[in-house]
């Protein structure tokens, strides 16, 4: 702060640093490597939620088998503990007005670039597939949220 620059300043100029100088690489975090992709809808963040939350539905969109739902926050958060607890997934929910919102859905810990670019594309054709899905379904045809994964925060357990 002796410059005027604030805390998220002063990390975007070490990373920034740090890529320049080939001490850390693209998408490098501290915990390994992360990739983010986002999607806006044109249905009300309840309903984008409740494709995430209801298991079944979620199935139908995403084809993942080794993932577990570690907490959920309705109509705001999932996080997502991915093959067996090796990544985590942060997926993010924002409403942009009555019948508009975004996803964002961010994994960690991923081992390299090559799971970055892997990871990237598999969230990009699962939101794509999702948004397909609820443009044809509607509102009314999707079911609500599970009540182990969405009603109320669910936290993991503890260490």
């Amino acid at each position: 702060e002796k410059h005027g620059v604030g805390p998220w300043w002063q990390q975007m100029i070490t990373v920034g640093y740090e890529q320049s100088r080939g001490m850390r690489q693209v998408h490098q975090t501290g915990r390994g490597f992360e990739v983010s992709v986002s999607r806006t809808l044109a249905v009300p963040v309840a309903t984008l939620y409740a494709a995430w939350a209801n298991e079944a539905e979620r199935g139908k969109w995403l084809r993942r088998s080794k993932m577990r739902v570690q907490s959920a926050v309705p109509k705001k958060s999932i996080r997502i503990a991915w093959s067996g607890g090796k990544s985590d997934v942060d997926v993010r929910f924002y409403s942009k007005g009555r019948a508009k919102s975004q996803v964002t859905v961010q994994q960690s810990q991923l081992a390299g670039k090559g799971d970055v670019e892997r990871m990237r594309m598999l969230w990009s054709k699962a939101l794509d597939r999702l948004k397909k899905r609820l443009s044809r379904a509607g509102a009314a045809a999707l079911p609500t949220p599970d009540r182990s994964s969405g009603h109320r925060r669910q936290n993991s357990p503890s260490k």
